[in-house]
């Protein structure tokens, strides 16, 4: 499936000699586990392996592969239900992992933060992934730093980016249940006699100001959100 392949990293460098090319996959423990069998060896998000090992947890099927962050210097390559990946950004060399705190460890960090205009990282981890009916919430410096994190009610869902303004954070979680499944998108079941649900968190204390009903419909991607007196107004890209 296309959503799961194994996370490279393209490095192009402009001097005046003109420009230079390198690329590394990044060195995830599923990659490393799977180079070394000569095979595949777990189920993906839509990808299902013949004799596949049963997933420890999701850092064991971490591809770090939807998107980078630069932070302080490093590259993050980031997945959707795990922990980032460190990146050098000269040599594209695999440095562990970021660990935000102990407590942090193994909890999703999405793959979608926003930094706002203050220069801080806004980021969540989806907790439905692990059967939970809550988020959980970061806030980082604009070097990397956490700055404080807390969990959040809400539905067991599939959000996969939400949208940052000065004061907010607004999340939409569609009418989609996570049962029974071979693989994440087998599990996913469009629940037809429901609404979808809109959350908006305070920046300034991380608890809920408002969750509300909302049209049933599907959002991988928002665009640019802001507030114009008591009125936020959020650019999404919608799927009826």
């Amino acid at each position: 499936h296309w959503f799961d392949g194994d996370g490279f990293v393209h490095r192009y460098a402009f001097d005046n000699k003109g420009l230079t090319h390198s690329g590394r996959f990044v060195r995830t423990q599923k990659f490393k586990a799977e180079s070394e069998a000569g095979r595949f060896l777990y189920n993906g998000a839509g990808s299902v392996i013949e004799n596949s090992r049963p997933s420890k947890n999701a850092e064991s099927v971490n591809t770090a592969n939807i998107a980078l962050l630069p932070v302080n210097n490093e590259l993050w390559a980031l997945w959707e239900a795990a922990m980032p990946y460190k990146l050098d950004p000269s040599s594209l060399e695999t440095n562990g992992q970021v660990s935000f705190d102990a407590a942090l460890d193994g909890i999703p960090f999405s793959a979608h933060p926003h930094t706002d205009r203050f220069g801080n990282i806004w980021n969540f981890g989806d907790l439905s992934f692990f059967g939970q009916s809550a988020i959980i919430i970061y806030q980082l410096s604009p070097r990397g730093k956490l700055l404080q994190y807390k969990m959040v009610p809400a539905p067991q869902s599939y959000v996969h980016d939400f949208a940052v303004t000065d004061n907010h954070l607004i999340f939409y979680f569609p009418p989609v249940k996570k049962g029974a499944g071979v693989t994440l998108i087998d599990s996913m079941q469009w629940q037809d006699d429901q609404h979808g649900q809109l959350l908006v968190v305070d920046k300034n204390t991380l608890t809920p100001t408002l969750q509300l009903p909302f049209d049933a419909g599907f959002v991988f991607h928002f665009g640019n959100a802001w507030q114009q007196g008591n009125t936020l107004v959020v650019n999404a890209c919608w799927y009826d």
